[in-house]
């Protein structure tokens, strides 16, 4: 399950599952905190290029150092 840059995906594709189910993704539309999105009347529709670029904000950086090396 990979997601494509140029692809556009619907809240309930398979791709999109990694995040959270579609009410998930909804939640966060309504929170503002989510990948962007395209909205055409009442449909929702993201670009997997936005969805790559949410993922890599919210990597951890686990080379970084520990709070407890500088104590």
């Amino acid at each position: 399950m990979r997601i494509e840059p140029n692809e556009i995906y619907e809240p309930d594709s398979m791709q999109l599952s990694l995040i959270g189910k579609p009410q998930t993704l909804a939640r966060y539309r309504h929170e503002g905190r989510g990948p962007n999105y395209i909205k055409l009347g009442k449909k929702i529709l993201y670009l997997g290029q936005d969805v790559l670029t949410w993922l890599e904000e919210h990597q951890v950086n686990v080379n970084k150092r520990n709070f407890y090396d500088h104590l």
